[in-house]
């Protein structure tokens, strides 16, 4: 009796352990930025201030 419940101790241990790493690899992934992608300045060229030059093309 005592070594099934130290084997199922150990195997929900693991389990455990095993979502937790797979979370921590997700989560570092997730934390990257994404890449930088045009400004309006660039992709517009009728856009003449400096302020609206520097927004993304999504944000203007």
């Amino acid at each position: 009796m005592k070594n099934q419940r130290w084997t199922l101790a150990v195997a929900a241990f693991l389990f455990a352990w095993l979502i937790g790493f797979a979370w921590v690899g997700r989560a570092a992934v997730q934390g990257q930025p994404a890449p930088g992608g045009k400004k309006a300045g660039e992709a517009f060229k009728n856009v003449t201030t400096s302020t609206l030059k520097e927004l993304s093309v999504d944000d203007f």
